[in-house]
């Protein structure tokens, strides 16, 4: 039998103004210079979406029926770049006119038979009429109605009207909320705009824990709030990681407030990011997402909640680069075509949902990898509004530093773009960032110099201050951020203020960035080392940046708009220049130089890391009295990131073009990633790369490295002692990983599977029984992934490796582990497969189902089944049988061998 679908809400006639770039010459010219299209709208449209998502299911779907006596709304469309800069345009809309009420008539009701039991009810709620006009409300909501599911796709004035109160009140158990983050912010929810998906995954949680949606949409069963085309954020009542109850026993009750589900992301771009390069106006985003969810909710086994929204924010960017199509063809075909590819792709094609990653449920994870924790988040009795501490980075990476070096790692291996997909990035230019305090500040600024750009009235220069130590990019990040946003279109000066001895040299650059305003346009002004001289420049920026004037021998000379970029040369961040609350002689010394003054004139700030860790004045100066390398964990992936960019720069014959894995030994790398610091930030790294004897090397080793003595120029003495350690290469990882598959394969073949095209678990039948060297590329890959965190793993039993000297290889047999440290690194091992699982958005379900993201072992460990418990005990087996085969032995961190 179908499924039964109901669909109601405000419907309307969309008025589409279609404007052709050539005007008429004279009014009674004829077409195409103009022409007026007309298309159903609202609850009209949001059904056709419906039935093209559901379309394989082929339910019977119940409507509003047509009628002229409906909403009228108008827009005006124009041709725009399918991409910034592209010459290929595509209609899109240029502006919305807004909505006619329509002419009296009789209200557009369901017809009669409309079924009161249906499997799903949808309702576009546009805050238009239907909120509050009962009697247009389907049968199945009222009294005596009795639908299965309820989806309300609802905008603002939120959680407000008959219908709302009605829904919340008697059928909040079986209701999803579909609706955009701006309608949340419009009711003044703190959700910050496109500065990290870390900053508004919190923010999220927070609001749904304590804020207005706690007290309204928290009562639902499921909230489905979307951020544009990027990224999606699912709350919900139901009982996570639930099981099917046992017979006899009653099912779970729901929850009493919806929590997180998963927060759905691209990694590539922010709120906002995407469609910013792709001009233009679209309609129609919280429809296509409800239309996906209908999917989900008629058949979740078929649709998980992962493939629903994934494919429904994929089909927003579709919908919008797609426009109202090319050029020569006005109308919805060509989207209407590639939508229906997008939610229901063909079984050879790609899954349009790759391109997003999820939050991961860390109460699966077992937690052993305790040691060396990088893992800041707040506990559930922290004294911080919400419990709730996202960090998107260390759920790719792991939870240590040995957990985060060896991703390092594999970022200097394999390169950015392969270790760090799922890691949320700011790439503007040639600037590249997955640091989330440098994601933030950088996003934070481009905000605010869009905002000045697109403001005629605001005249006072934009100041802005860079800080970071020396060699750490700070000119280079906003150059590459203003390149990034203007292109050609802005004229740039850079002035050293260390280098200028009187005022008169200030005033000379000053009518300099005068002249550029006065020719219209908007000049980005660096102002290097302007931290210098004991700050005495500091009293001579307050007139231009307050008062946009300067004065030169007693003329006052007006400025136009302009960016005003203060580039530290002695602070290494903000905080450090900042003294106005430092007490004492300091604070009065900061005062007396006006520093206050200049602060209250700065709109935003960034502060550059750099290669080494935070330093110890940045970290008192920031309230922390102790530094410890886990306070910032990230130096390792941003060590790796210029280490791999200079290789690609500078020695590309390292890279093997087809793989692009860098040839590079391990204790050479290893030494570059640790070392404790950098003496001159990244100028010294890229410095022992050049100084090394790479020029016409294949291979980066310890011989190819400067003498000790040109080394202590740039890095700390301990780096040539982490070279000289054991370490493991490239060649032990890749034997490892075959030694993985091929336990795996004997384990597989003693159960009785074989060979089969597609993974069939009833046929025991899987496409990964064949020979290592058969597999595909993915599938090594993943093997790969769990040999190059061997160290991480022995290191959270207490072990390190050393090399076995040739005369005692033939006396020391492989080391066989304790029941408690072999139990132990069964657990490392399922949460490592775990956390990437949960990553690419897999959910558990009884049967595997690989397609749709589905997994029996989606659980804790001891939740797994004991068939599939068994693979991560023999992959255990393998570590110290691959370390003995290549001449190494477990060590304790203590110097004692294991007993």
């Amino acid at each position: 039998m179908p499924k039964t679908v109901v669909i109601a809400g405000d419907v309307m006639w969309d008025h589409n103004l279609v404007l052709h770039p050539t005007a008429p010459r004279r009014f009674a010219e004829g077409l195409p210079h103009t022409t007026m299209k007309r298309w159903r709208g609202g609850a009209w449209y949001l059904q056709e979406l419906v039935q093209m998502a559901c379309a394989d299911l082929n339910p019977a779907v119940t409507g509003m029926p047509k009628t002229d006596k409906a909403l009228q709304s108008f827009t005006i469309w124009s041709l725009h770049p399918e991409v910034e800069k592209s010459r290929k345009q595509v209609w899109r809309i240029r502006q919305l006119l807004g909505c006619q009420m329509p002419e009296e008539g009789p209200e557009i009701q369901l017809p009669p038979n409309t079924p009161a039991d249906p499997d799903l009810v949808v309702l576009d709620d546009l805050g238009l009429g239907f909120r509050n006009a009962e009697d247009r409300w389907p049968a199945a909501i009222r009294e005596g109605g009795a639908p299965r599911s309820i989806i309300l796709k609802t905008g603002t004035p939120l959680a407000q009207g008959s219908l709302w109160n009605h829904l919340i009140a008697h059928h909040a158990d079986r209701l999803t909320v579909v609706l955009s983050v701006g309608a949340l912010r419009a009711r003044r929810a703190m959700i910050p705009q496109a500065l990290s998906w870390d900053r508004s995954i919190e923010a999220m949680v927070q609001e749904f824990e304590n804020g207005p949606s706690a007290f309204d949409l928290a009562r639902c069963r499921r909230v489905v709030v979307h951020f544009d085309a990027e990224g999606a954020a699912c709350f919900t009542r139901l009982p996570l990681h639930h099981r099917p109850h046992e017979p006899g026993k009653p099912a779970r009750a729901l929850l009493p407030q919806a929590r997180l589900e998963r927060f759905l992301y691209h990694p590539e771009h922010l709120e906002g990011a995407w469609e910013a390069k792709h001009p233009g106006l679209i309609f129609g985003n919280a429809s296509i997402l409800s239309a996906a969810l209908a999917r989900h909710e008629l058949d979740p086994d078929t649709y998980p909640l992962f493939i629903a929204v994934g494919r429904a924010l994929a089909a927003i960017m579709v919908s919008h680069e797609c426009g109202f199509g090319p050029k020569d063809k006005f109308g919805p075909e060509t989207a209407n075509k590639r939508l229906r590819d997008v939610l229901h792709p063909a079984v050879d094609k790609s899954e349009p949902a790759d391109a997003y990653f999820s939050t991961i449920d860390h109460c699966l994870l077992d937690g052993v990898a305790t040691s060396g924790r990088a893992d800041s988040r707040s506990k559930p009795n922290a004294a911080t509004p919400s419990a709730y501490r996202s960090d998107l980075l260390q759920d790719l990476t792991g939870p240590s530093l040995e957990y985060i070096a060896a991703k390092a790692v594999e970022v200097v291996r394999r390169g950015p773009a392969a270790a760090l997909q799922a890691a949320p990035k700011a790439v503007y230019g040639k600037f590249f960032t997955v640091d989330r305090q440098e994601i933030e500040r950088i996003n934070a600024v481009r905000n605010l110099i869009v905002a000045y750009q697109n403001n005629a009235e605001d005249r006072r220069p934009l100041s802005l201050a860079v800080f970071g130590p020396p060699g750490s990019g700070k000119s280079f990040a906003i150059k590459q951020l203003v390149a990034e946003l203007f292109g050609d279109d802005k004229g740039s000066y850079e002035f050293n203020l260390s280098q200028m001895e009187q005022p008169r040299g200030l005033h000379l650059a000053l009518q300099q960035v005068r002249d550029a305003a006065i020719r219209g346009r908007i000049p980005l002004v660096f102002w290097d080392e302007f931290d210098t001289g004991e700050l005495r420049w500091l009293k001579d920026f307050l007139a231009p940046m307050q008062d946009t004037q300067f004065t030169a021998d007693g003329v006052i000379y007006p400025l136009g708009k302009a960016i005003f970029v203060f580039a530290g040369g002695t602070c290494p961040c903000f905080e450090v220049f900042d003294r106005t609350r430092a007490g004492g002689v300091v604070e009065e010394a900061f005062r007396a130089v006006k520093g206050p003054d200049f602060v209250s004139r700065l709109r935003g700030f960034v502060n550059i890391k750099g290669p080494n860790p935070i330093s110890a004045d940045c970290q008192t100066a920031g309230g922390r009295a102790e530094f410890r390398p886990e306070d910032d964990p990230a130096f390792l992936i941003r060590r790796a990131i210029i280490l791999r960019s200079t290789l690609d720069r500078f020695y590309p014959q390292l890279i093997d073009p087809d793989t692009k894995e860098a040839a590079i030994s391990g204790s050479v790398l290893r030494a570059f990633l640790t070392t404790k610091e950098f003496l001159h930030g990244a100028r010294s790294l890229e410095s022992v790369v050049h100084m090394s004897n790479l020029n016409g090397a294949r291979f980066f080793g310890v011989a190819e490295l400067p003498p000790p003595d040109l080394l202590n120029l740039h890095v700390t003495k301990d780096f040539q002692e982490i070279v000289a350690r054991a370490q493991l290469e490239a060649p032990i990882f890749e034997a490892h990983a075959e030694a993985c598959h091929q336990a795996w394969f004997k384990m597989k073949a003693a159960e009785g599977w074989c060979f089969g095209s597609s993974r069939n678990d009833r046929a025991k039948l899987h496409p990964w029984l064949v020979p290592y060297d058969q597999l595909p590329e993915a599938v090594k890959e993943m093997n790969r992934g769990t040999a190059r965190l061997t160290l991480a793993k022995l290191a959270d039993l207490g072990y390190v490796i050393r090399r076995l000297r040739p005369a005692d290889a033939a006396a020391v047999t492989p080391y066989t582990f304790s029941a408690d440290e072999k139990k132990m690194l069964v657990c490392l091992e399922h949460d490592i497969w775990l956390r990437d699982k949960m990553l690419r958005g897999y959910a558990w379900a009884p049967e595997t189902c690989e397609p749709l993201r589905l997994h029996r072992d989606i659980a804790a460990f001891q939740d797994v089944p004991a068939a599939d418990q068994e693979l991560d005990w023999v992959i255990t087996e393998t570590i110290p049988v691959v370390l003995h085969k290549h001449g190494f032995i477990l060590e304790r961190k203590t110097g004692e061998p294991p007993q």
